[in-house]
């Protein structure tokens, strides 16, 4: 029987001149642009979705300003969605206009409604504040409010914390994780001081100083920034100031020496009176008893 089925498939007209090769790679060709056009299928929705889930998500909190930022953000976006959803990009256009308007009563109100939900998520804004600047934490972190674009920017010294819509609720608690993030930490004295005279003693090693040198304060910054996993100087900068304002005895002698340039110095939390510091120097002393 396996001789007679390979008799007819051999009758086939043509079949013995087609190279399987070239047909297989010219239904590859075929396969390969069907998946072409359905992967762009499948990239676009997941943009629509993205989008939608983000909208979705902001009128549930009502989040205006994050609203009219979606759609300026997400212009090409929408306008697709709305081509193939009138309805949908009727009601959300009604919505948007709402939604500035909601934002321009909130800008006018934003002094006592930041202080309203700051006080209901127990962060304490500082007393020296005034709209549009707010600050925090004794002025560690500040914070700006742009009326005209309904944005608000976070920042420390050190740079932005975050630009986001101005939405109270928003604002305030990314606040509130940026403080648990930079003084919610918790800190040991000893272990950062070993930590600043391992990187101290390395840079003086590497610059053939001495030990006791003075070397800039921002080497050891710059170098934890390549080696430490996360390092954030917002955060090393609280650190350093627990550890000069600690009382715990320490194996090392810690001296600083002030700079004028401020980029080049640091400010250390609630010694800003002090100066900038720019120089570090350390050494190896007898523990205190």
């Amino acid at each position: 029987m396996s001789n007679d089925l390979y008799k007819n498939v051999n009758q086939d007209e043509g079949i013995d001149n087609i190279s399987v090769t070239d047909y297989l790679s010219k239904f590859r060709e075929k396969l390969a642009k069907k998946f072409s056009i359905l992967n762009s299928e499948i990239i676009i929705t997941e943009e629509d979705l993205k989008v939608i889930d983000q909208l979705l998500e902001a009128f549930k909190r009502g989040y205006f300003a994050q609203i009219l930022e979606l759609n300026e953000n997400k212009h090409q976006v929408l306008s697709r969605i709305f081509n193939s959803e009138p309805i949908l990009a009727k009601l959300l256009k009604q919505k948007f206009i709402k939604a500035s308007e909601d934002c321009k009563i909130i800008s006018r109100n934003y002094p006592a409604l930041i202080q309203q939900v700051a006080q209901q998520e127990k962060i304490e804004i500082d007393k020296t504040s005034a709209h549009p600047k707010y600050t925090f934490c004794k002025g560690f972190i500040m914070l700006e409010i742009d009326d005209r674009e309904f944005k608000a920017r976070a920042y420390t010294r050190e740079g932005n914390l975050f630009i986001k819509p101005f939405d109270i609720q928003l604002v305030v608690s990314t606040i509130k994780q940026e403080i648990n993030r930079i003084f919610g930490r918790p800190f040991n004295s000893n272990q950062f001081a070993k930590m600043l005279y391992q990187n101290y003693s390395i840079i003086i090693k590497k610059e053939k100083k001495k030990i006791g040198e003075p070397i800039p304060i921002r080497k050891i910054t710059t170098r934890l920034g390549k080696n430490k996993k996360n390092f954030r100087t917002d955060e090393f900068i609280v650190d350093f100031s627990r550890l000069i304002e600690s009382e715990t005895p320490l194996i090392y002698k810690i001296d600083l020496d002030n700079t004028k340039d401020d980029r080049s110095g640091i400010l250390l939390y609630q010694m800003e009176a002090h100066g900038y510091i720019g120089f570090i120097r350390m050494r190896k002393e007898e523990a205190k008893l």
